[in-house]
């Protein structure tokens, strides 16, 4: 990241700051267009060039529509660092909950739901936006995402066609059944071409001026394809094999025509392209935080280490990287202690084996300047701490973190550092997006101050206010300027500050 030239006590304290930096990925280089082709082989680093560059850019939106509070969110585009600030009940929750959704039913995770920790948004009715009066509850509920990709090299076959950016929507419409809201219709769009699931069991595709209907019996009798409708996930193997059924019927319709209809089969394929390069940019790990961690207990045994929003798994993490990468364990160390340093709450941290085994408990051990204690006896601040920031360090791959009000139990120096923290992880790797809900004037604070010293770029980072009427959610994006000044600040945002002073010094 560019940094500002400036005093050498100022760009040492720069160099000091770096040292909040997670382990960064090897860089990935661009393919050889000039040996690719229609059905060319491509690596996974390969893949991962074919989408455009994340970070200042901005290119992610997600929008909701008769979803909880929201009647029409309008899109938000995600930034690197979102800081989500609004009275209780604004719907910032929810907003958390829909984009993890999102993410989770595009990796096709079988587990996606509206309600698995840390988030809990109950029935359809619960769901569902109440329009108020005679509108009542909204029959059906939209979440939508939005992204600029390139075409996958899978189907590129020329220079040319590989750097065609289009803008792509995925959209996927829900509806009461049994009182769950279930899958209606899966939209997907590239700008020319799109193709709709429908919860009867068939697919319209549209390329070039040529529309399909695929139906359910078309779909079993082609390789005994089916999508019940009570699980059918956003699968790209079912999409890609229904466009295989599409390229079918098209041949077929050429043969007897005796034509070759090469704008439809320049569809399918662009269409194909760019549903795998969209799906590539949404399919990153996704991590929710609760906003109570996990109390700290005196010994651990080595066991979980499936991840949970209360950090339950983070001293298991911990030990498993002592004891067998002790390279990473040491880099990741440093790192923490770097971070309880500046925070106030520790100076070194480490666990203690309570045997020779590699399956032996141990205890996880802190000190401020004296003996080590364990940290059962030392301040909750820790213990609430530590499962965020090992958790953004030990992160190897793009991350969506999602963090609940990070700051509980911290103390103002400790909130203002992980606004340090949350700023240098941004401009260290930028392939992770980070949203947090936060109450903390400490923390916002520190963030402007970041800026204005040139430690965080401000096009990567923003405020999304939220401001809750009578029926409906509305969310105000708000942007910094080079020195850390907040701009396009909406009306409401000052008015509650602005009248306590009123009332302290009046």
């Amino acid at each position: 990241m560019q940094r500002c030239k400036g005093s050498a006590r100022s760009r040492g304290r720069r160099a000091k700051s770096l040292a909040f930096q997670p382990l960064i990925e090897k860089p990935v280089t661009a393919p050889n267009w000039g040996q690719a082709g229609a059905g060319a082989h491509f690596s996974p680093a390969d893949r991962l060039w074919a989408m455009p560059p994340r970070g200042g850019g901005g290119s992610l939106l997600f929008s909701f529509e008769q979803f909880r509070s929201f009647q029409n969110s309008g899109d938000i585009n995600l930034l690197p660092l979102n800081l989500l600030i609004g009275e209780n009940s604004a719907g910032k929750t929810s907003f958390l909950a829909g984009c993890r959704l999102m993410v989770e039913l595009m990796r096709g995770a079988s587990t996606a739901s509206f309600n698995k920790d840390p988030f809990f948004l109950g029935s359809f009715d619960q769901i569902a936006h109440f329009r108020g009066g005679k509108g009542g509850r909204a029959p059906l509920f939209t979440i939508r995402a939005q992204a600029r990709v390139r075409k996958s090299p899978i189907v590129v076959r020329s220079r040319e066609d590989a750097n065609e950016i289009r803008s792509c929507t995925l959209s996927i419409t829900f509806q009461n059944k049994y009182s769950q809201p279930a899958i209606k219709t899966i939209d997907f769009n590239d700008g020319h071409n799109y193709f709709t699931h429908n919860s009867d069991n068939s697919i319209d595709v549209f390329f070039g001026d040529k529309e399909l209907k695929i139906t359910g019996q078309k779909m079993t009798a082609y390789e005994n394809i089916t999508f019940p409708a009570e699980t059918s996930l956003f699968s790209i193997a079912l999409f890609r094999r229904t466009m295989m059924v599409a390229r079918s019927m098209i041949s077929s319709s050429a043969r007897s025509s005796k034509s070759r209809d090469n704008d439809a089969i320049d569809g399918i394929r662009n269409l194909e392209g760019y549903l795998l390069s969209f799906r590539n940019y949404f399919s990153r790990r996704v991590f929710a935080s609760a906003p109570v961690r996990t109390r700290p207990d005196r010994i651990y045994s080595p066991t979980e280490l499936t991840p949970s929003p209360e950090g339950n798994h983070t001293p298991n993490s911990l030990i498993r990287l002592k004891r067998f990468s002790p390279d990473e364990w040491e880099q990741i160390k440093n790192q923490l202690e770097l971070f309880g340093s500046a925070s106030g709450l520790y100076n070194s941290i480490d666990l203690k084996s309570l045997g020779k085994s590699g399956s032996d408990p141990f205890q996880l051990m802190i000190s401020n300047g004296g003996p080590q204690r364990n940290l059962m006896d030392v301040g909750y601040g820790v213990s609430q701490s530590i499962p965020i920031v090992a958790e953004v360090l030990s992160s190897k791959i793009s991350t969506l973190f999602l963090f609940q009000q990070p700051e509980v139990h911290l103390h103002p120096r400790a909130q203002a550092a992980l606004g340090t923290f949350f700023a240098e992880n941004v401009a260290a790797k930028k392939g992770n997006i980070t949203l947090v809900e936060t109450h903390s004037d400490f923390m916002l604070d520190r963030i402007r101050y970041e800026i204005k010293q040139g430690n965080l770029d401000h096009r990567q980072v923003q405020i999304l206010y939220f401001t809750k009427g009578r029926l409906d959610t509305h969310i105000d994006t708000i942007k910094y300027d080079k020195s850390g000044n907040l701009i396009n600040i909406p009306k409401g945002y000052r008015e509650f500050f602005l009248e306590e002073a009123r009332r302290t010094f009046s």
